[in-house]
């Protein structure tokens, strides 16, 4: 079975505090198949699982964070927020991204990957 980054975690943390998937699951009072599917990547993370996830296992400053960064990296759809006024090209290359990324190599998003990179402030 494939695990998303979240998914990986989640369970390192249940298999390291001894914790079985139906013991969460009835903590957080939502079915064992319906946190596994979080787990598998078959639905997103919702926020308010987040924020039971973490409150769960009281983690750490640094757990929580690559928890956090795992749940968002395992989405399956992002949402772009344009702000009003956003010009119409800069539209334009967003929608063209989202149309154009399943399609694009693994080369060309290593290079949009570097390119985005150098760009973080």
């Amino acid at each position: 079975m494939k695990y998303t980054p979240y998914g990986k975690l989640v369970r390192k943390y249940r298999i390291d505090e001894g914790i079985t998937l139906n013991e969460m699951s009835k903590d957080f009072d939502v079915t064992p198949a319906y946190l596994s599917s979080i787990e598998t990547g078959r639905k997103s993370v919702p926020q308010k699982i987040l924020e039971m996830t973490l409150k769960f296992f009281a983690l750490e400053d640094e757990q929580e964070e690559k928890l956090v960064e795992a749940a968002e990296t395992s989405k399956r759809e992002y949402k772009l927020k344009m702000p009003m006024g956003t010009p119409d090209g800069d539209r334009e290359i967003a929608s063209m991204f989202a149309r154009q990324f399943p399609g694009m190599s693994d080369e060309e998003k290593e290079q949009l990957k570097r390119l985005l990179e150098g760009r973080r402030l």
